[in-house]
């Protein structure tokens, strides 16, 4: 900035001094003195002044240049700047120049017109006529007063000297003779020696002969001085000489003097007619060229003075569109652009603060989702968002659990899609549509489905709600397994009856044994053989049915049984393969998969074999005729989760369709003989692992029952199952 002011400062000094030098020489051709002295130098300091201008101009230019070629801010504006102010200097300039050259060069020409100088010699001609006369009169009066001295005695001359002089209107009339002697003399002034004295000599100029001349004798002005040599009234051989001064009147004089000095100017001005052409051109020339060259350096100070505050508000705006809203540019004056600037000051500050209370705003929101995500990603609830054309927007890892669904993949597919991505959800996603289409505010429903870990009853719930990124609105469905509640409520209640039912049933058992054994042993030696062989029977049948209602009672006592497992690591091939064992006779009928390297299991190994021991008894009376099984264990992984699956599958006649999503309830069986109560108790021994338990026909014939532990301690378990 200071370097900016330093070297404005450098050329409007120099202007100033160039102006001032024009100045000077416009006076040096008025004067011919100065004009031949300084003229030259004026020239050269000027010429010099106006190429170092000209050479700042050009480096200006050439900058110039270079930032428009690089389309650099503010180059275009200067650009156009330079060419406006230099057309409306240049053509008026250049009017002004023509015009004023013309007219210099007319004028100078009418100096020298062929009348005026015509006139002046005329004038001249007239004055030396006129001056011509006079002298020849004054030649006349003198003759004739040089003729009468000779008759005049010598004591009387200068009497008669006098007389003449006042006669003839003289300023001296004096008598020289040899030697310059002063013979007579009278004069206007007589305490002054005559003139005639300080005369140079004439030389001989013979009898006959005169002097004749305009003098310039002091402050008198022009004088007509005649001399003539006369024959003296003495013997001696050289003549004397009269002298006599004839003054001229003030206006001769005046008009003389005039016209001489007219006419020596008029050949002064006329020998340097053309040099006085040139300087004019050059002076002219070089107040056009510094008019110019001050108006492209002003119009060099005005873009930067312009395009200096455009530049910082192309700088901010850069600034402000990168993202810095603290942005504040300086102020450069009161005009219109300092207005601008300052406004934009305002803009930044208030940007500035909305930015600070959106970044707040921001933050708080990001605080408030990021606590809701938290809550939605740790309910045990399903969440599931739709926008207004039923597309899958969010959901939380619950849904991915619960509904068996790959939440990265489901993004952006609308509820159609979903329905044939998942088969398995077909039917909750089929009963979300119809609710979704009808844009019910708020609705509810229960349905029961088989997904990926066996049936489920699943409660759905749903609103419509307002999307941030939306004018419609969109939806959201809450989907909550009841499957364990529902469950668990029903296994209290069975538990309660069948604790019930033990107590009240086993308490009159052994009494009715009792008696019957008592009755067979009493009676059987007072009965005849007929009649005794009829007791036998009865008594034993009731003895057998007491037996087996007391297996029933049992069954009842180990469902009824609170779920008190002894935990401790369990290898699941070894427990199936040890309850194989158990059926050696049938072991051609059964078939082990045994996956390698199953990782061992914490749980209670005791009621895990029940299990097993149940579901192989199951599968082996499925088909009494030519019993089939096939156990397999393998290890599985779903959703980021590790299982150990354990199948078990037969070649019987399968399960009805009525049953199939009740077989694992207590006292529904399809056997003849049977209580009901054994897949009940695999199905509830299971869940206390934190495991699920599952049933379903195969596409050809027979039934597989599957069995997935998760491998987490059970003591996880319980607590998962507690949370929300």
């Amino acid at each position: 900035m200071k370097s900016a002011l330093r070297n404005s400062a450098s050329v409007v000094a120099l202007v100033v001094i160039l102006f001032i030098s024009l100045y000077s020489i416009s006076g040096a051709i008025s004067n011919s003195e100065v004009f031949e002295k300084y003229y030259n130098w004026l020239v050269f300091f000027n010429v010099s002044a106006l190429v170092s201008l000209i050479g700042l101009i050009v480096y200006n230019l050439y900058k110039l240049s270079v930032q428009y070629r690089l389309k650099q801010v503010g180059s275009r504006l200067t650009a156009r700047m330079l060419i406006i102010f230099a057309v409306l200097t240049i053509i008026p300039v250049s009017i002004v120049f023509y015009f004023s050259l013309t007219f210099i060069h007319r004028s100078i020409d009418s100096w020298f017109d062929v009348g005026i100088e015509q006139a002046l010699e005329d004038s001249l001609q007239l004055s030396k006529s006129a001056l011509g006369i006079r002298k020849r009169e004054a030649l006349k009066k003198t003759k004739n007063i040089s003729y009468e001295i000779p008759n005049i005695k010598e004591n009387l001359l200068i009497v008669y000297l006098n007389d003449a002089r006042t006669t003839y209107e003289m300023n001296e009339l004096t008598l020289i003779g040899t030697n310059k002697s002063i013979i007579a003399s009278s004069s206007v002034n007589s305490t002054e020696l005559p003139s005639a004295l300080s005369f140079p000599d004439v030389g001989e100029l013979g009898l006959g002969n005169h002097y004749l001349a305009l003098e310039s004798i002091d402050e008198t002005g022009l004088q007509i001085r005649v001399v003539i040599p006369m024959l003296g009234n003495t013997a001696s051989t050289k003549p004397w000489q009269l002298h006599a001064l004839f003054p001229l009147t003030d206006q001769i004089n005046e008009l003389s003097e005039g016209v001489e000095t007219a006419f020596a100017k008029y050949k002064e001005l006329a020998v340097l007619r053309e040099p006085l052409k040139n300087s004019f051109l050059l002076a002219l020339s070089l107040i056009w060229l510094l008019s110019v060259l001050s108006a492209i350096w002003l119009a060099f100070l005005a873009a930067k003075k312009l395009v200096s505050p455009i530049n910082d508000l192309v700088e901010g705006t850069r600034a402000v569109a990168a993202g810095d809203y603290e942005k504040q540019l300086p102020l450069s004056g009161t005009d219109e652009l300092g207005f601008l600037l300052r406004s934009f000051n305002t803009m930044t500050r208030k940007i500035s603060h909305s930015c600070r209370l959106i970044e707040e705003t921001q933050l708080l929101e990001k605080l408030q989702r990021a606590y809701l995500e938290s809550v939605l990603e740790h309910i045990s609830s399903a969440v599931l968002t739709f926008d207004h054309e039923y597309i899958l927007k969010k959901a939380n890892t619950s849904a991915e659990v619960l509904l068996g669904i790959n939440i990265s993949a489901s993004y952006g597919c609308n509820i159609k899609q979903l329905i044939s991505i998942y088969p398995l959800i077909e039917p909750l996603l089929v009963l979300t549509q119809q609710h979704l289409e009808k844009s019910e505010e708020l609705w509810q429903e229960e349905i029961a489905v088989f997904g990926v870990n066996g049936r489920m009853v699943l409660q759905l719930r749903g609103s419509i709600f307002e999307l941030e990124s939306s004018e419609q609105p969109g939806h959201v469905v809450v989907i909550d397994d009841l499957t364990t509640l529902i469950q668990a409520q029903k296994n209290v209640a069975w538990s309660e009856m069948a604790r019930r039912l033990a107590h009240e049933i086993k308490n009159p058992l052994t009494p009715i044994q009792l008696s019957a054994e008592r009755l067979k042993h009493k009676l059987s030696a007072v009965v005849p053989n007929v009649e005794k062989e009829l007791l036998n029977r009865y008594t034993d049948t009731i003895v057998q049915q007491v037996e087996a209602m007391k297996v029933m009672v049992n069954g009842f006592t180990d469902y009824a049984r609170s779920s008190d497992i002894n935990s401790n690591p369990i290898d699941f091939n070894q427990i199936v393969e040890n309850v194989a064992s158990l059926y050696e006779p049938q072991a051609e009928h059964i078939k082990l998969e045994l996956e390698a390297g199953l990782p061992l299991f914490q749980g209670d190994g005791v009621r895990i074999r029940q299990v097993i021991h149940n579901l192989v008894k199951n599968a082996l009376e499925a088909d009494e005729q030519n019993p089939t099984l096939v156990v397999k264990t393998q290890l599985t992984s779903a959703l980021g989760c590790k299982y150990i699956d354990i199948l078990f599958t037969d070649g019987g006649a399968g399960i009805e369709e009525q049953y199939l999503e009740q077989i694992f309830e207590p006292y529904v069986t399809t056997k003849a003989s049977g209580t009901g109560l054994g897949l009940a108790i695999v199905k509830k021994i299971v869940e206390e692992h934190g495991g699920r338990v599952w049933a379903q026909n195969n596409e050809d014939k027979g039934a597989c029952f599957g069995v997935r532990f998760p491998l987490i301690k059970i003591k996880e378990t319980h607590e998962s199952n507690s949370k929300i």
